[in-house]
């Protein structure tokens, strides 16, 4: 059974009005440590870690014309790779045709961007399945909130996760009809 914030919301706001208490006074600047803490670095697979960033660029007439219709651009990534042959051996057609370990989609506007795909939705045991490091295949298309087809392609994608981290990408899109 959940429990009812207002009559907590209401109980903070009445304390809240009651008579200002005196303000401590300032403490004194704190010393600063010469060493940085040390941070210990996330598990594998963590959120973020597999996250990646690209440049989401749009031409000239594509950012114009989409702006026009009023529809949006869906960005949809696939986290996937070899699975270990166990794995490979109890895989059926229902599974697909690769071994797909988490998925990411959002929807943008058509402008020039940099979009992250998050890793958040990466299932971690899943990657102990794999045989190297994820990959990520990543897809553009309109939305369809306004025009039941897809009025774009783009540049493709799809690299290990590892390597398009060293060396962000970049998608140029451009309308299906400019050709």
């Amino acid at each position: 059974m959940k429990t009812p914030l207002l009559p907590l919301v209401l109980a903070a706001a009445l304390t809240a009005c009651g008579p200002a208490a005196e303000a401590p006074a300032p403490a004194a600047p704190a010393e600063v440590a010469e060493e940085a803490p040390v941070v210990e670095p996330e598990a594998a697979g963590t959120a973020g870690e597999l996250d990646v960033m690209f440049e989401l660029g749009f031409t000239e007439y594509a950012s114009m014309r989409l702006a026009e219709l009023g529809e949006t651009v869906t960005v949809s990534g696939m986290y996937y790779g070899e699975p270990v042959p166990e794995v490979e051996a109890a895989m059926t057609e229902a599974d697909g045709p690769v071994y797909v370990v988490g998925t990411f989609e959002t929807t943008v506007n058509p402008v020039n961007q940099t979009v992250t795909v998050s890793g958040a939705g990466i299932d971690s045991a899943k990657l102990t399945n794999l045989v190297a490091g994820p990959k990520l295949n990543v897809n553009i298309f309109t939305a369809r909130t306004k025009h039941p087809d897809n009025l774009i392609t783009c540049t493709l994608v799809d690299e290990d996760v590892a390597e398009l981290r060293a060396k962000p990408p970049a998608s140029l899109c451009e309308m299906l009809d400019a050709n």
